[in-house]
């Protein structure tokens, strides 16, 4: 069955991991629409869903989303110091998929999503190692099924969070868990 290959994938990529991906494949990457290896493992692992590249380019011609002055706020400071990201990865790409996952998001769970912080930092990971198209669908997976908190309008992600690393603080260091309480 699949759940198990993909669980065998898992394990052997987080027991050997991934081979660095080349200066020749991420040069194709910012002026073809390719995927690296490391892409396609995220794609398949984060179980997303193929964009059609048409619908892509529908929802990039609707224009800035709602969030879309946010999203410019904040693209312009994505690893602003990094000189190989900034050469590798546009920031017109990083606008368009976060407008085109905000377009996306609303039209599926049927309420205005607004851009959260951090979506841009996530989007340009994504973009050194997929096309845009594949940048969206990753980025949309990753949000409505594995980190669902992440778009909430409350502080729910946070608690969580914050219960997190309580749980690793207590199993830790058990003097530092039971100062802080």
């Amino acid at each position: 069955p699949i759940h198990l290959a993909l669980k065998a994938l898992r394990e052997q990529v987080l027991d050997r991991g991934l081979p660095p991906t080349p200066s020749d494949q991420r040069e194709a990457l910012r002026t073809r629409s390719c995927t690296t290896l490391r892409g396609k493992l995220w794609k398949v692992l984060l179980g997303a869903k193929d964009m059609q590249c048409q619908e892509y380019l529908d929802l990039v011609a609707q224009g800035p989303s709602a969030s879309h002055n946010k999203i410019e706020d904040d693209v312009f400071r994505t690893f602003a110091s990094d000189e190989a990201f900034r050469r590798l990865v546009r920031q017109e790409q990083l606008t368009r998929v976060l407008n085109v996952v905000c377009w996306r998001t609303n039209t599926r769970i049927g309420e205005k999503v607004v851009y959260v912080q951090g979506m841009n930092a996530i989007c340009g990971v994504l973009l050194l190692e997929l096309n845009e198209v594949d940048a969206a669908a990753v980025l949309l997976s990753l949000l409505e099924h594995h980190c669902p908190f992440y778009l909430n309008k409350t502080l729910d992600a946070v608690h969580v969070a914050c219960s997190l690393i309580d749980e690793a603080v207590a199993e830790t260091d058990e003097p530092l868990a039971r100062h802080i309480r």
